[in-house]
């Protein structure tokens, strides 16, 4: 994979993260707008809920000085408590991704959580080698008329947050980030993570270029050593989908490390899963078209065109569904629904077929010559009265080339169904002279015409040990008609009319020897009786 193609892997991969971004827009923290809260009638201004969503929002857009009024901070730490606000949103995204949905609704509360009132515990924090903890919310009233009944998070809840913010494995970069790259982007990713996604993916494929061409170096050697060359081909023709494996198992390994809220990371991991069915179904491509390419270069496929043929349209086909198989997939990894999609190519298929039954009529004929190969290329053939050879068998038509130099083009479905002579299979032609001589030719002069064409037919290379005979076949009116027949041991249609024509020129030499004549044909010409002449 060049250098060229690693950029367009690249710019695919985040182009499909865009769009799937869009088209799948799971709810990032909070991504309902305040303004949303207040057309709900159901849910208060003042309920856990609506006090969440406030602080998410704000912590997304990276306003956590803002977003400081929902946290109950001891006096002492009042100058932390935009820091603090921000821990505290990055340790909630990151370990444990509240559902605000789950949030109560109404101004008090839950009623039936068994803690005190004005108590809500939205979740617990999850430590190695510890217990869990809660954090837990309560209700701060307005003590004037500028300040807003809200629910913020308790003190307990607040003295928390630097061990809980210590367990983050990416708190390093967050601290040396400036702030507007720590805010949210689509799909819960911050805005670094958009950066740094697209060039961890680059920085995989160049390592993944690397390690395909050292594993196809050690595959290479091992399939030397094998007698049959389908694994060579396989170890050169798999380098791309193998660099693209490789990537994607090392961004796999170190996604984590980007410090991805939950939805994102999984977000991230189904855009890589997709496109390891991608390379998947790459590879399985080059693979058919290995497989073909070595049957029709094999030496018995070689030694019949028609194998050739067909394992170019079983390529071809095994090309089309296994890109329509990885396409499903692909899509079904993506979350997209495909059902509708294949009941919809299922029609349409059914619309389709109904629409080229001629043109499908057609390829399952060529297949069947083919399979069949009644003739092949190059073959003589006489079919439908046609006598012509055979130029090229396609997957629609056959084009026969006659000895007038015209192209006559049969359906090959119609062409399957038709009655086929074909004379490049037979083993020997048939020679057959027809000598009529004079009716007043002796008996004894046609015994010896006879005998000397036996010895000819007998001494001829290519008619000795053939059947042969030189038989009396009737008298005309003029003549005794003797007919001459032999099989010549040749397939060769040039060298039988060579051997045509010397055995009739030894077979005339031999009538004039035993002194024979042939008959000549009386042409009769019948007149009219003369017309009666105009008088002048």
């Amino acid at each position: 994979m060049p250098f060229r193609s690693t950029l367009v892997a690249v710019f695919l991969f985040v182009a499909s993260l865009l769009t799937i971004s869009r088209a799948h827009a799971a709810p990032p923290i909070a991504s309902a707008a305040p303004a949303a809260l207040d057309a709900e009638d159901d849910v208060s201004n003042d309920s856990p809920r609506a006090s969440m969503q406030h602080y998410f929002d704000l912590c997304n857009k990276a306003r956590y000085a803002e977003a400081a009024i929902y946290l109950d901070v001891p006096k002492a730490e009042t100058r932390r408590a935009p820091e603090l606000a921000q821990m505290l949103a990055a340790v909630l995204s990151r370990k444990i991704w509240i559902d605000l949905d789950q949030l109560a609704p109404t101004s008090e509360g839950k009623k039936d959580d068994a803690l005190p009132p004005n108590t809500d515990e939205i979740a617990r924090i999850h430590l190695p080698g510890s217990v869990s903890q809660p954090v837990r919310i309560v209700r701060r009233d307005s003590k004037s008329q500028d300040e807003e009944t809200r629910w913020v998070f308790s003190q307990q809840t607040v003295s928390h947050i630097d061990s809980w913010y210590a367990d983050l494995d990416d708190r390093w970069i967050r601290k040396r980030l400036p702030a507007p790259l720590l805010a949210m982007g689509p799909e819960a990713l911050l805005w670094w993570q958009w950066i740094a996604v697209p060039l961890l993916l680059f920085l995989a494929l160049i390592a993944g270029r690397l390690l395909s061409f050292v594993s196809r170096k050690l595959l290479a050697k091992v399939a030397l050593r094998t007698p049959t060359k389908i694994d060579d081909r396989l170890v050169l023709r798999l380098d791309g989908p193998v660099a693209i494996a490789w990537a994607l198992v090392i961004t796999y390994a170190l996604v984590p490390k980007l410090g991805l809220y939950v939805p994102a990371e999984e977000f991230v991991r189904r855009v890589l899963r997709a496109f390891g069915l991608l390379a998947f179904f790459w590879a399985l491509l080059r693979v058919v078209a290995v497989v073909c390419e070595t049957i029709a270069e094999a030496p018995w496929a070689i030694a019949r065109p028609g194998i050739q043929t067909l394992a170019t349209i079983g390529m071809r086909a095994g090309k089309i569904a296994v890109g329509a198989i990885g396409v499903v997939a692909v899509l079904s990894q993506l979350g997209y629904p495909v059902a509708s999609l294949i009941t919809g190519l299922g029609i349409g298929g059914v619309a389709l077929a109904l629409a080229a039954q001629k043109t499908v009529e057609n390829l399952f004929g060529s297949v069947s010559i083919l399979a069949d190969q009644p003739f092949r290329v190059g073959d003589l053939i006489r079919v439908d009265g046609i006598e012509g050879r055979v130029e090229v068998i396609g997957l629609r038509s056959t084009r026969i080339r006659t000895a007038d130099r015209t192209l006559v083009i049969l359906p090959n479905g119609k062409l399957a169904d038709m009655r086929i002579e074909s004379f490049a299979l037979r083993d020997r032609f048939r020679f057959v002279a027809k000598v009529p001589l004079l009716k007043t030719t002796r008996t004894e002069t046609i015994n010896a015409f006879r005998k000397a064409v036996s010895e000819l037919l007998d001494a001829h290379a290519k008619t000795k040990g053939q059947e042969h005979t030189v038989l009396l076949t009737g008298y005309g009116e003029n003549s005794i008609d003797l007919e001459v027949f032999a099989y010549v041991d040749t397939s060769d249609v040039t060298e039988f009319g060579a051997i045509k024509d010397a055995l009739l020129s030894a077979i005339l030499d031999a009538m004039r020897e035993a002194g024979a004549e042939l008959a000549q044909r009386q042409v009769v010409l019948a007149h009219a009786p003369d017309a009666a002449l105009p008088q002048s």
